[in-house]
């Protein structure tokens, strides 16, 4: 046994060192208690002492690392919002019972569904008996504003085909709104969704609740998109519940036979650009070799 005061090493059975007449003591090799040559338990945590001790317990596995519930940011882009639902759907549900409405609802989604995927959005959601879709997200196309007009169309076209299948008329109402929301997953660990967020998806939503039967209501951001392709009736600008200011609103009527040139405006500004056209349009008259210039920036 070793003197914790002077080191000199002792017989097992004495009481105090030899060298310096210090009490011996035992300390435990797992709390560090030092406890008396003849002590047979810690008298710190109850461990057994010297040649009975045996092996120590195994330590305690480590705990696993606690999963990251973080959720991926998601990326801001322009995104064109369909919202699109059945017209006079509370009487709907009062006529009829639950798995005739149950069977209406299923084939309004199948149909509204396919046209979308055809125009190449993506649906969102089913909300009740409203289809929310996306263009832009997470699939972008040059002209997604125009393929949400589009699939509007088309959906108020394919309620011929269901009121005859059902035995009653039925139209739909439609809003479209264009905007730079926020897209990507939404949820938790154990669920997790692809969706956007921001005022468009609200705007959207609204002007689904005020479009009449068989009526498709757009944003200022949509109309100057489709300009010159789809035949619009403006309606000024209506408050939005939801919105503190105004909105413009068109209602969207057909498709043009032939769309007219995009609408045009005067270059506002500009002078530095224009004098570097004008610089390189000198440089090709003087030498006769031509040259690229690459024009980027918002249409």
């Amino acid at each position: 046994m070793q003197c914790p005061k002077c080191r000199a090493d002792n017989a097992s059975d004495r009481r105090f060192c030899a060298a310096c007449g210090a009490p011996l003591s035992i300390a435990c090799a797992d709390c560090g208690f030092q406890n008396q040559p003849d002590a047979r338990f810690c008298g710190g945590c109850g461990r057994p002492l010297g040649s009975e001790a045996g092996p120590a317990p195994p330590a305690a596995p480590e705990p696993p690392p606690a999963e990251d519930t973080t959720p991926a940011a998601g990326e801001r882009r322009q995104v064109t919002i369909l919202f699109a639902d059945l017209a006079g759907f509370t009487e709907l549900s009062s006529a009829l019972d639950a798995e005739e409405l149950h069977d209406l609802v299923s084939r309004f989604f199948a149909a509204a569904d396919r046209v979308v995927a055809h125009y190449g959005g993506t649906v969102d959601k089913h909300i009740g008996d409203a289809v929310m879709a996306l263009f832009g997200a997470p699939i972008a196309h040059g002209d997604d504003p125009e393929r949400a007009l589009r699939a509007a169309f088309d959906i108020h076209g394919a309620m011929a085909g269901l009121s005859a299948q059902v035995g009653r008329e039925l139209q739909v109402h439609v809003g479209i709104a264009s905007g730079e929301v926020v897209a990507g997953g939404l949820g938790s660990a154990q669920k997790q969704e692809y969706t956007v967020l921001g005022e468009s998806v609200n705007l959207a939503s609204r002007l689904d609740d005020l479009a009449g039967p068989g009526e498709t209501l757009i944003n200022d951001g949509v109309h100057r998109a489709v300009a010159g392709a789809v035949d619009c009736v403006g309606l000024g600008e209506v408050s939005v519940k939801g919105l503190d200011q105004p909105v413009r609103v068109w209602r969207a009527r057909s498709l043009l036979a032939e769309a007219e040139p995009a609408l045009r405006g005067p270059l506002v500004g500009r002078k530095s650009e224009l004098r570097q056209f004008a610089g390189v349009l000198e440089a090709c008259r003087e030498t006769g070799t031509g040259q690229a210039v690459l024009l980027r920036g918002e249409a």
